[in-house]
């Protein structure tokens, strides 16, 4: 990754991030953008290439989302439900999950067992009516969800 073909701002979150006290960080190897031009995303479970090294970081930018950790033990009990968008969607991708609410412009760190033993993703979110705050007229809305689905985040196109 040639870290100076950046774009200036990707660029400067990039050399914030690395100035950051606390972390032994190497070189910048790896600069992923999942952008969401529409409030349907999702992201399969994964951990990221052991060559990335010991620190993972996820910068959300104009929206939140809810980042799911599962333990890869878990995942490989039940390997339908963890890779079923109609079972995960609904129920997450085991009983173990820990889900982490990323508000926009949050800065996630991982490391340890939650980098190497665990998987993170995004799950696809749910379809809500929610009240529009300056119609009061209801809209239908994805929202991301974390420990039930009583606690939402509405996406953000």
């Amino acid at each position: 990754l040639d870290a100076a073909a950046l774009p200036p701002t990707l660029a400067s979150a990039a050399g914030r991030i690395a100035a950051l006290a606390g972390y032994s960080l190497g070189p910048l190897r790896d600069v992923t953008v999942n952008l969401r031009t529409a409030s349907v995303c999702r992201l399969d479970p994964h951990i990221d290439p052991l060559a990335d090294g010991p620190n993972g970081f996820v910068l959300t930018l104009l929206s939140g989302t809810v980042l799911t950790f599962s333990p890869i033990e878990s995942m490989r009990k039940d390997p339908r439900r963890a890779t079923d968008p109609a079972l995960f969607g609904m129920r997450s991708f085991t009983d173990d999950d820990v889900d982490c609410l990323c508000r926009r412009r949050a800065l996630v760190h991982f490391a340890g067992d939650a980098r190497y033993r665990w998987t993170h993703a995004i799950r696809p979110g749910v379809a809500v009516e929610l009240r529009d705050p300056r119609s009061g007229e209801p809209r239908a809305r994805i929202c991301d969800w974390w420990g039930t689905h009583q606690n939402l985040l509405e996406r953000k196109d």
